[in-house]
């Protein structure tokens, strides 16, 4: 199954809602695939390089995101930061930027090396599970966690989100951002032939497939209740014209990644913040955006 060849894939729907791939690989496999090449070099949403547009957006969407995660946190003190799969650190650099005491996760530490070294000092590198353990054993506790694009890759989505609350307190906030797949628009374009089979199923890096609905019942089974939901830019927008679609056509894949960089950078960096926020939260709710993002805290809190 682990050999990331293109073949058919069988999925079952979980009772949160999410497809998953079935059947699920065993955690040895998962393990050894994690250790190999592939994940100590750039690869799928990772570069060798960004232009300086690429890495500003990067910075307006992530000090965006820094303040929903944190707006019901003003009066905390300690500021303490957890990113759980942080693969590049520019979230964990935004965070250290803002006074956080930061720390953060991931299987390797190529992409913190290469684009935030000063953060290697910050970073925990080796099996997630295995360092969250260590964290929840130690008796940790941290304001805010980021849990981006990690809960499709795991054997057991809610198993995890309920070992992330151990590190939580009442006050504390969990994001969860996940690709938003099989959604309404991704079948739309299916049903059109607009696209080239369903480009979004990527065993075995996703083995699970959530989307807006699934996300929030996943949470709410593991315990926690959502406080806010985003989106981000629809850049599978640009499949419904003939012109811009990079999925029949790969030559048209860098114009539209670059206009999806400029409109997403002017409309979050706008100066209404409420407005922008309820913006990218009305896009979730519909089912538009790549990923969707939920902000969560204790069901009993």
């Amino acid at each position: 199954m682990l050999d990331g060849g293109v073949m058919e894939h069988n999925f079952v729907r979980e009772s949160a809602g999410y497809l998953r791939v079935d059947p699920l690989p065993s955690k040895a496999e998962l393990a050894k695939y994690y250790a190999s090449d592939c994940y100590q070099n750039p690869h799928g949403t990772y570069s060798s390089t960004y232009t300086l547009e690429e890495l500003e957006h990067k910075n307006i969407r992530n000090e965006f995101l820094f303040r929903v995660f944190t707006a019901g946190l003003n009066e905390v003190r300690t500021k303490s930061f957890l990113d759980v799969g942080c693969g590049e650190g520019f979230l964990l650099s935004t965070f250290q930027k803002n006074g956080w005491n930061s720390l953060g996760l991931d299987f390797s530490e190529f992409g913190v090396a290469s684009f935030n070294p000063h953060l290697t000092d910050h970073l925990i590198v080796g099996d997630i599970y295995d360092s969250l353990e260590n964290l929840i054993n130690q008796g940790h506790k941290f304001d805010c966690i980021n849990l981006g694009n990690v809960l499709e890759h795991v054997l057991n989505p809610v198993s995890l989100l309920v070992d992330l609350q151990k590190l939580m307190d009442t006050t504390s906030v969990l994001s969860i951002t996940v690709p938003n797949d099989f959604s309404m628009l991704q079948t739309y374009l299916h049903g059109i032939n607009a696209i080239k089979g369903q480009y979004w199923v990527a065993v075995p890096d996703h083995l699970n497939y959530f989307g807006y609905d699934s996300l929030c019942e996943t949470a709410t089974q593991a315990g926690l209740q959502s406080v806010e939901v985003l989106a981000d830019f629809p850049i599978e927008w640009f499949l419904a014209n003939e012109r811009s679609n990079y999925s029949l056509d790969s030559s048209a894949g860098k114009a539209a990644h670059f206009a999806r960089v400029k409109l997403d950078s002017l409309i979050t960096s706008a100066n209404e913040f409420e407005n922008v926020k309820n913006f990218w939260s009305a896009m979730a709710k519909i089912g538009q955006g790549r990923v969707v993002t939920l902000v969560c805290k204790k069901l009993d809190s």
